[in-house]
């Protein structure tokens, strides 16, 4: 199953066989993966040496959007489809959410919670 490759890999080819993942979203995963090796490495520079650049919040948050649309992508194309209750119901796909995504937003907005105000304050 492996194909000799990581199962961090053969999960992240596996999601683009599917079509739960684009050729664009494999780009971010490969920028994110090489930046989280950077932040783990330099993690007590970034945080403490003013010199350093800071987090990449732009980035944080176009994975965070990413593994939104791979939890909804599962849920409507597996989950749902596969349970014969929810045939012919109505479903509002924007609002289709995992448990896991529910926390993950909490913890973004609790931990980034000065730099979602300024970008609020910035966007109005």
């Amino acid at each position: 199953m492996l194909r000799g490759k990581s199962a961090f890999r053969a999960c992240r080819d596996f999601h683009i066989e599917i079509g739960a993942i684009s050729s664009e979203d494999d780009e971010l995963i490969d920028r994110f993966s090489a930046y989280r090796g950077e932040v783990a490495h330099e993690l007590y520079s970034i945080l403490f040496d003013d010199s350093k650049a800071a987090l990449d919040v732009d980035l944080l948050f176009q994975v965070h959007r990413l593994a939104r649309n791979i939890d909804r992508w599962w849920i409507l194309n597996v989950e749902i489809a596969t349970d014969g209750d929810w045939v012919d119901k109505e479903i509002d796909e924007e609002q289709v959410m995992s448990g896991r995504q529910l926390f993950l937003d909490q913890l973004v907005r609790v931990a980034l919670k000065d730099v979602l105000d300024l970008l609020e304050e910035e966007g109005a």
